[in-house]
C-alpha cells in the first residue's frame, strides 16, 4: 500500500470515541510527517462526517497555536542565530492566506475543480481577484460570515473544498516552517555516544 493507505472512518463502528480518537491519531502523525495525502483523505472523510469535521477543525486550531507559542528566549536567540547563518529565507514574512490564494489553489487542484459544478467554478473565478484575509480559524461560522463579507453565492460543496484547501494551505506553510527549525537544530547525540564522552 501507499503511503496515503485507505484508513477510512466508516460509521456504525462499536465505539465512536475510538474511531475520532484514532482518526485524531492519523491526522496528528500525517501532520508531523507533512503527509497531506493522508490529511485530504480524512477531510474528505469530514464531509460527510460532521463530529469528524470538528475533531479535525479542533485539532487545526490546537496546531495552529502550537506553531505559534513562543519558545523561551536562550532557544529563541538560538534558533534565530542559526536560521539567520543558514536559511536568510525562514525570516521572511509569511504571507496571510488570501481568499484568492485559495481560489488560485483549487483551480490547479484538477480532481477538486473537476468536481465543482458550472455555477461554482464561475463563483471561483470571481475570488481569484479577491485579497481579503482568510480567516485563521475556518470553522462553518467563518464560512459563513465569509460568504456574507464577499456577497458570493456558491454550493456547500464548493465551500467546503475552499475550507480544505485553505486548512491544507496552512498546514502546508506550518509544515515548511517546522522543517526549517529541524534542519536548524543540532543533531541529537545517539544514545550509544551520551555514555562514551
Amino acid at each position: 500500500m501507499s503511503k496515503s493507505q485507505d484508513h477510512s472512518i466508516s460509521s456504525g463502528g462499536p465505539d465512536d470515541a475510538i474511531r475520532y480518537e484514532l482518526a485524531s491519531l492519523r491526522y496528528l502523525d500525517a501532520y508531523d510527517r507533512d503527509d497531506l495525502d493522508i490529511m485530504a483523505q480524512l477531510w474528505r472523510e469530514a464531509e460527510t462526517d460532521a463530529k469528524l469535521e470538528q475533531v479535525l477543525c479542533e485539532l487545526n486550531e490546537g496546531l495552529l497555536h502550537e506553531d505559534h507559542v513562543q519558545c523561551d528566549d536562550s532557544a529563541q536567540e538560538r534558533v534565530i542565530g542559526i536560521l539567520c547563518r543558514s536559511l536568510p529565507s525562514a525570516f521572511a514574512e509569511s504571507p496571510t492566506l488570501t481568499v484568492a490564494d485559495v481560489a488560485a489553489a483549487i483551480v490547479t487542484d484538477r480532481v477538486t475543480f473537476g468536481r465543482l459544478s458550472a455555477a461554482d467554478r464561475a463563483t471561483n473565478e470571481k475570488l481569484l481577484a479577491v485579497q481579503a484575509a482568510v480567516p485563521a480559524k475556518l470553522d462553518g461560522a467563518a464560512i459563513t460570515s465569509l460568504q456574507t463579507l464577499l456577497m458570493v453565492t456558491a454550493s456547500q460543496q464548493y465551500w467546503r473544498a475552499f475550507q480544505q484547501t485553505a486548512v491544507l494551505i496552512n498546514m502546508s506553510r506550518a509544515g515548511a516552517g517546522r522543517a526549517a527549525a529541524r534542519q536548524a537544530r543540532p543533531p541529537r547525540p545517539r544514545r550509544d555516544e551520551k555514555g562514551a564522552s
